[in-house]
């Protein structure tokens, strides 16, 4: 599904609720501050990606590159850590390929957290490496 399709969907199901999603933007959202105390209270801060595509698997490993990378670089810079530092993550939607494994190995990631808890076509278990949990 392309981002505008899922932005249409979500306009319509906001506008067929009566929910103004404006009111609610800035309490949704974790903000630099959350960020901050989150990891001063020693929780794990991990990558997401930076503008959170829809399809992961769906961009090239380029861009995929630039979205991580981008995300390591943020909250190192906001967390006040070496990029390093930041060794987990989460596949936005769930969605992922083979270069997102190799981007994420790359930058150094040890572990990655997926949504679904199915086995799919393309995997022999259900935690096929550490990034797929």
């Amino acid at each position: 599904m392309s981002f505008k399709k899922y932005s249409e969907i979500m306009k319509k199901l906001f506008y067929l609720n009566n929910f103004d999603e404006r009111k609610y933007f800035y309490k949704i959202f974790l903000k630099k501050k959350d960020l901050k105390k989150l990891h001063k209270l020693n929780h794990k801060i991990g990558l997401h990606s930076h503008s959170h595509p829809i399809s992961m698997e769906g961009i090239s490993h380029k861009n995929q590159l630039r979205e991580f990378k981008l995300n390591q670089e943020k909250l190192s810079e906001i967390l006040g850590i070496n990029k390093d530092k930041i060794n987990s993550m989460s596949h936005p939607y769930g969605r992922y390929n083979k270069d997102t494994l190799k981007i994420l190995t790359k930058l150094g990631i040890d572990i990655g957290f997926k949504e679904h808890n199915y086995i799919d076509n393309n995997m022999k278990k259900i935690n096929n490496s550490d990034l797929e949990i």
